[in-house]
Protein backbone atom coordinates (compact mmCIF):
# COMPACT_ATOMS: atom_id res chain seq x y z
CA UNK A 1 0.00 0.00 0.00
CA UNK A 2 1.27 3.35 -0.83
CA UNK A 3 1.90 5.93 2.11
CA UNK A 4 -1.66 7.86 1.31
CA UNK A 5 -4.04 5.58 1.13
CA UNK A 6 -1.97 3.72 4.48
CA UNK A 7 -2.84 6.51 5.96
CA UNK A 8 -6.35 7.20 4.69
CA UNK A 9 -7.11 3.37 5.76
CA UNK A 10 -5.73 4.10 9.27
CA UNK A 11 -8.28 7.05 9.79
CA UNK A 12 -11.38 4.77 9.87
CA UNK A 13 -11.99 3.64 13.41
CA UNK A 14 -12.84 0.21 12.23
CA UNK A 15 -9.56 -0.51 10.31
CA UNK A 16 -7.56 0.85 13.03
CA UNK A 17 -8.99 -1.33 15.53
CA UNK A 18 -8.62 -4.44 13.36
CA UNK A 19 -5.02 -3.65 12.22
CA UNK A 20 -4.20 -4.11 16.28
CA UNK A 21 -5.86 -7.64 15.90
CA UNK A 22 -2.60 -10.19 16.87
CA UNK A 23 -4.71 -13.77 17.06
CA UNK A 24 -8.01 -14.59 15.13
CA UNK A 25 -9.73 -16.96 17.66
CA UNK A 26 -12.56 -19.23 15.70
CA UNK A 27 -14.88 -21.27 17.54
CA UNK A 28 -15.81 -24.89 16.01
CA UNK A 29 -19.30 -23.60 15.52
CA UNK A 30 -18.15 -21.37 13.42
CA UNK A 31 -15.20 -22.70 11.31
CA UNK A 32 -17.19 -24.55 8.59
CA UNK A 33 -20.71 -24.55 7.23
CA UNK A 34 -23.17 -27.44 7.42
CA UNK A 35 -23.51 -30.01 4.43
CA UNK A 36 -27.35 -29.38 4.04
CA UNK A 37 -28.36 -32.39 2.51
CA UNK A 38 -26.34 -35.01 4.98
CA UNK A 39 -28.87 -37.54 6.08
CA UNK A 40 -28.15 -40.21 9.16
CA UNK A 41 -27.92 -43.94 8.23
CA UNK A 42 -31.97 -44.50 8.46
CA UNK A 43 -32.31 -41.71 5.78
CA UNK A 44 -33.83 -38.77 8.29
CA UNK A 45 -31.94 -35.73 7.34
CA UNK A 46 -29.66 -34.16 10.93
CA UNK A 47 -31.62 -32.36 13.19
CA UNK A 48 -28.15 -30.57 14.45
CA UNK A 49 -24.76 -29.52 12.77
CA UNK A 50 -22.22 -30.73 14.19
CA UNK A 51 -18.67 -29.82 12.82
CA UNK A 52 -16.52 -33.39 12.99
CA UNK A 53 -12.95 -33.21 14.86
CA UNK A 54 -11.45 -34.79 12.33
CA UNK A 55 -12.81 -32.81 9.94
CA UNK A 56 -12.18 -29.25 11.68
CA UNK A 57 -9.02 -30.32 12.45
CA UNK A 58 -8.09 -31.42 9.24
CA UNK A 59 -8.93 -27.93 7.64
CA UNK A 60 -7.40 -26.02 10.36
CA UNK A 61 -4.22 -28.20 11.48
CA UNK A 62 -0.78 -26.22 12.53
CA UNK A 63 0.96 -24.01 10.18
CA UNK A 64 -2.20 -24.12 7.78
CA UNK A 65 -3.57 -21.09 6.17
CA UNK A 66 -7.09 -19.52 6.21
CA UNK A 67 -7.97 -18.42 2.86
CA UNK A 68 -11.03 -15.82 4.43
CA UNK A 69 -12.69 -14.77 7.89
CA UNK A 70 -14.74 -12.29 9.22
CA UNK A 71 -14.15 -10.72 12.48
CA UNK A 72 -17.21 -10.95 14.81
CA UNK A 73 -16.27 -9.57 17.76
CA UNK A 74 -13.46 -7.39 19.25
CA UNK A 75 -14.48 -7.17 22.51
CA UNK A 76 -11.34 -9.07 23.87
CA UNK A 77 -8.86 -6.76 21.06
CA UNK A 78 -6.69 -5.62 24.51
CA UNK A 79 -5.10 -9.03 24.88
CA UNK A 80 -4.90 -8.82 21.25
CA UNK A 81 -7.82 -11.45 20.02
CA UNK A 82 -10.30 -11.35 17.57
CA UNK A 83 -13.35 -13.72 17.68
CA UNK A 84 -14.06 -14.77 14.00
CA UNK A 85 -15.47 -17.06 12.11
CA UNK A 86 -14.17 -18.66 8.63
CA UNK A 87 -17.86 -20.38 7.72
CA UNK A 88 -18.28 -19.02 3.84
CA UNK A 89 -22.03 -18.46 5.36
CA UNK A 90 -20.72 -16.09 7.35
CA UNK A 91 -17.91 -14.37 6.08
CA UNK A 92 -20.02 -14.06 2.44
CA UNK A 93 -23.57 -13.04 4.92
CA UNK A 94 -24.57 -9.51 3.84
CA UNK A 95 -25.37 -8.66 7.24
CA UNK A 96 -24.69 -10.14 10.58
CA UNK A 97 -27.73 -8.08 12.59
CA UNK A 98 -30.02 -5.64 12.12
CA UNK A 99 -27.68 -3.06 12.88
CA UNK A 100 -25.40 -3.32 10.00
CA UNK A 101 -28.74 -3.08 7.68
CA UNK A 102 -28.15 0.03 5.64
CA UNK A 103 -31.43 1.79 4.78
CA UNK A 104 -31.43 2.28 0.86
CA UNK A 105 -28.86 -0.09 -0.15
CA UNK A 106 -29.13 -3.14 -2.29
CA UNK A 107 -28.93 -6.57 -1.28
CA UNK A 108 -28.36 -9.09 -4.48
CA UNK A 109 -29.14 -12.60 -4.49
CA UNK A 110 -30.88 -13.05 -0.96
CA UNK A 111 -32.56 -16.31 0.06
CA UNK A 112 -36.74 -16.29 0.62
CA UNK A 113 -37.42 -17.68 3.47
CA UNK A 114 -41.05 -18.33 3.87
CA UNK A 115 -44.79 -16.85 1.87
CA UNK A 116 -46.84 -15.31 4.32
CA UNK A 117 -50.04 -15.14 4.55
CA UNK A 118 -50.96 -11.62 4.07
CA UNK A 119 -49.10 -11.48 0.68
CA UNK A 120 -45.32 -11.14 1.72
CA UNK A 121 -42.16 -12.53 1.22
CA UNK A 122 -39.86 -13.32 4.22
CA UNK A 123 -36.43 -13.50 3.22
CA UNK A 124 -33.10 -14.00 5.06
CA UNK A 125 -29.97 -11.28 4.98
CA UNK A 126 -27.78 -12.74 6.48
CA UNK A 127 -27.16 -15.58 9.65
CA UNK A 128 -30.84 -15.32 10.43
CA UNK A 129 -31.23 -11.59 9.82
CA UNK A 130 -35.05 -11.57 8.71
CA UNK A 131 -36.39 -8.70 6.73
CA UNK A 132 -40.05 -8.40 4.65
CA UNK A 133 -41.31 -7.90 1.68
CA UNK A 134 -44.95 -6.40 1.65
CA UNK A 135 -47.20 -7.96 -0.71
CA UNK A 136 -46.85 -4.56 -2.63
CA UNK A 137 -43.54 -4.04 -3.34
CA UNK A 138 -43.25 -7.61 -4.85
CA UNK A 139 -44.30 -6.28 -8.29
CA UNK A 140 -44.08 -2.56 -9.99
CA UNK A 141 -47.29 -2.37 -11.21
CA UNK A 142 -50.48 -2.65 -9.04
CA UNK A 143 -52.62 -5.93 -8.84
CA UNK A 144 -56.01 -5.97 -9.89
CA UNK A 145 -57.49 -8.15 -6.78
CA UNK A 146 -59.51 -7.38 -4.28
CA UNK A 147 -57.71 -5.14 -1.39
CA UNK A 148 -60.93 -5.74 0.84
CA UNK A 149 -60.84 -9.57 0.67
CA UNK A 150 -57.47 -9.67 2.67
CA UNK A 151 -54.89 -12.46 2.77
CA UNK A 152 -53.56 -13.70 -0.57
CA UNK A 153 -56.54 -12.27 -2.45
CA UNK A 154 -54.58 -9.06 -2.62
CA UNK A 155 -53.05 -10.29 -5.12
CA UNK A 156 -54.69 -10.89 -8.53
CA UNK A 157 -54.69 -14.75 -10.05
CA UNK A 158 -51.79 -14.47 -12.42
CA UNK A 159 -49.37 -12.73 -10.19
CA UNK A 160 -50.12 -15.05 -7.34
CA UNK A 161 -48.75 -17.89 -9.57
CA UNK A 162 -45.94 -15.22 -10.59
CA UNK A 163 -45.51 -14.89 -6.45
CA UNK A 164 -45.18 -18.79 -5.63
CA UNK A 165 -42.44 -19.06 -8.77
CA UNK A 166 -40.53 -16.27 -8.37
CA UNK A 167 -40.02 -16.41 -4.58
CA UNK A 168 -40.55 -19.75 -3.96
CA UNK A 169 -38.59 -20.94 -0.82
CA UNK A 170 -34.62 -20.85 -1.62
CA UNK A 171 -35.04 -18.69 -4.75
CA UNK A 172 -32.20 -16.16 -4.77
CA UNK A 173 -34.02 -12.34 -4.73
CA UNK A 174 -32.47 -8.53 -5.25
CA UNK A 175 -33.82 -6.19 -3.06
CA UNK A 176 -33.61 -2.95 -1.26
CA UNK A 177 -33.99 -1.52 1.89
CA UNK A 178 -36.78 0.72 3.00
CA UNK A 179 -37.00 1.25 6.37
CA UNK A 180 -34.87 -0.89 9.20
CA UNK A 181 -35.47 -0.76 13.38
CA UNK A 182 -32.61 -2.69 15.11
CA UNK A 183 -34.30 -2.68 18.42
CA UNK A 184 -37.88 -4.35 17.07
CA UNK A 185 -35.51 -6.10 14.61
CA UNK A 186 -37.92 -5.55 11.99
CA UNK A 187 -36.40 -4.27 8.40
CA UNK A 188 -38.97 -3.41 5.69
CA UNK A 189 -37.43 -3.90 1.89
CA UNK A 190 -38.64 -3.97 -1.50
CA UNK A 191 -38.22 -5.96 -4.91
CA UNK A 192 -40.02 -3.70 -7.17
CA UNK A 193 -37.55 -3.25 -10.12
CA UNK A 194 -38.26 0.39 -10.86
CA UNK A 195 -36.56 1.04 -7.05
CA UNK A 196 -33.74 -1.27 -7.27
CA UNK A 197 -32.67 0.41 -10.53
CA UNK A 198 -33.38 3.88 -9.40
CA UNK A 199 -30.03 5.63 -7.67
CA UNK A 200 -31.73 6.57 -4.03
CA UNK A 201 -29.43 8.48 -1.81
Amino acid sequence: LDRDLSNNLMSISEYKAASKVLTAYVHISKSIDPENNKSNKKGKPQAKHRTPEALFARHFSINSRVKSLRILSTSNLIDGIASCATAKSIVNAHVLTHEDIVPGKIYRNVPVIQLLDGGGVLVDLGLGTKGIIPAMHLFDKASHGNPDAGGDAVLSGYRQKIRQAKYKEGNLVDVRCLTVDPVSRQCILTAKKTLLTTDIE
